[in-house]
Formats: structure tokens, C-alpha cells, sequence
């Protein structure tokens, strides 16, 4: 579950919408961006890096009592990703896109770089709001041009949660990496009909999955993410499955928050050819990791 973690952006691990200026006669806000994904990535990477092994021309979800339990719902979607099997032939995955912010027409190229056993990149290369968060293994850490130039080393709950996300098999675990998951019945969500269930990750980051009765896959997630004005709710959904080397992909994915909607799209998925350089935590991070 934790691959919709990798774009919901929850524990502003690499992004931030600017500050408003507090005194009168200051100057005037800077245009606000995106608020860049963060480590809360990898469970959302249910929604962004969610995998489903092709079964035909169309998906076909398992068959689930007429009220499921949480833990019911979550063994069907890994079966319907392929298992940990599938998933296992591989060692690294490079997923190759765009992110973009419509209503700011602002775009650029988006890289998401994961390989065995828990080493994780995300790159998003929007001009002006230039952003990464990153796992070697050991060290977390997250920039964004528009917080200064020096990346930052995670900590706590931030990078708790990045550690679960990961986790090569993190989108396999099933409840393995949650603290509780309970199934809270039927809900509409984006227009479908979906088992709603309430999450609490191992992080203890709490949030509400939504996985569509129909096919099974998860549909998005609901959650509260730390801003500089306070809590506010995000909505990340996913969408536009396609199969590339066999498995299958959401290849959309729309975040909503605070008045912004971004938008990522998958366009290519290559397998077990990322040099492990590509992991390799900033000089400036390694050096506060040294301090701790």
C-alpha cells in the first residue's frame, strides 16, 4: 500500500507552498507552486507506483465476502498486483513522467528510481519548484529550490515513514506495515463505488483508502498533511492502468490540495537498469547524518 505515499506529498518531506508575508508593507507573496511529492510517497506509490499483473484484456478482482474485511481487501489488491513473486523478478524499476500543475501551466519531467532492498528516489524537475526526496538505504533527505538550495535530513515521523515506503516490497506487505486497518463500509469516491477502509501506517500516519469494489485496485486516499498555515486535507487518486512489461501501472495520478490540483502521468517503465549511484545521498546530507 505504501506506493500512494510516494505522491501524496503528506509529511512535507520535499514540499511547501511559499509563506505569506505577516507585516503589513512587506512584499508581496511569491507565486505559489506545488506543493512537491515528499517521503509520504511510497504508500500512495498504492496509488503512484500501484502494479497489477495483466489478467486478460480487462482486470477481473477476486471474489470478496459482500463485506469484506480490511485485511480481505488488501490480500486481493496484492494478489491483483501479482505478489510478492512477480514483483521479486525484478531488482530495480525506473518510472519515467510528468508533473504538472494545470491551472499554473507549469510541467516538467518527473523520475521515480526504486531498487532492492530499500533504496528510493523521486525527482520532480518542475522549473522554479525543482524537488527530490531520496532513501539510500540508511539516510533520508528531501529538497526544494524554492526552500534554498541545501537538501535536508529527515527525521522522525518523516522518515519513518520514508524507510516503510522504501522497502522494494513495500506495495506487497499487505497489513504487514500498518499499525490497524479497518474496513468502514461502502463510499463513494471519484465517482465509484469503493471500500473505504481507515489506515494507520507503522509511521503512524493516519489516513482513509479507498479501493474500488469493482476491480478491486485501489482508487486514492484522503488524508491531513503539515503546512506552514496548518493542517490541510489532500485527495490523491489514481487512474489510466496500462500494462508495461507485464504488469500493470496507474500511469495518472492527481493530487488536490489547498486549491492546487497536479497532475502525474506515467508514460514509461524500465526494469533492472538503475546504477546504484543514482541512490547516493548529497554530500551536505551525509554529513548531518555524521553529526546525529
Amino acid at each position: 500500500m505504501h506506493s500512494i505515499l510516494t505522491f501524496a506529498g503528506g509529511i512535507r518531506g520535499i514540499g511547501s507552498r511559499d509563506r505569506q508575508p505577516s507585516a503589513v508593507g512587506s512584499a508581496p507573496p511569491a507565486r505559489r507552486g506545488p506543493v512537491a511529492p515528499t517521503p509520504f510517497a511510497l504508500w500512495v506509490s498504492l496509488l503512484a507506483c500501484v502494479v497489477a499483473t495483466a489478467r486478460g484484456p480487462a482486470l477481473v478482482a477476486a471474489s470478496l465476502p459482500t463485506i469484506p474485511s480490511a485485511a480481505q481487501v488488501l490480500s486481493n489488491q496484492v494478489e491483483l498486483i501479482g505478489g510478492r513473486e512477480a514483483w521479486g523478478k525484478h531488482n530495480s524499476i525506473h518510472l519515467k513522467g510528468t508533473w504538472d500543475v494545470p491551472g499554473m501551466g507549469l510541467s516538467g519531467p518527473l523520475n521515480i528510481y526504486r531498487a532492492k532492498p530499500n533504496k528510493y528516489l523521486l525527482k520532480a524537475d518542475v522549473p522554479g519548484f525543482e524537488s527530490q526526496v531520496g532513501f539510500d538505504g540508511q539516510v533520508g533527505w528531501s529538497s526544494n529550490a524554492k526552500l534554498g538550495p541545501d537538501p535536508q535530513l529527515l527525521e522522525g515521523q518523516p522518515l519513518a515513514q520514508l524507510r516503510l515506503e522504501a522497502d522494494f516490497f513495500s506495495d506487497v506487505a499487505g497489513t504487514n506495515d500498518l499499525r490497524s486497518a479497518v474496513n468502514a463500509g461502502m463510499a463513494q469516491f471519484e465517482g465509484k463505488s469503493c471500500y473505504k477502509l481507515n489506515v494507520v501506517t507503522k509511521a503512524g500516519v493516519p489516513l482513509t483508502a479507498f479501493f474500488d469494489q469493482k476491480t478491486g485496485l485501489a482508487a486514492g486516499v484522503t488524508l491531513s498533511i503539515d503546512a506552514p498555515q496548518g493542517k490541510i486535507p489532500l485527495t490523491v487518486i489514481v487512474a489510466e492502468h496500462r500494462q508495461f512489461g507485464g504488469l500493470l501501472f496507474a500511469t495518472k495520478i492527481t493530487r488536490r490540495t489547498a486549491g492546487i490540483q497536479e497532475v502525474m502521468r506515467i508514460t514509461s517503465v524500465e526494469f533492472d537498469k538503475v546504477p546504484d549511484s543514482v541512490f547516493a545521498a548529497p554530500a551536505a546530507v551525509k554529513a548531518k547524518s555524521l553529526l546525529k
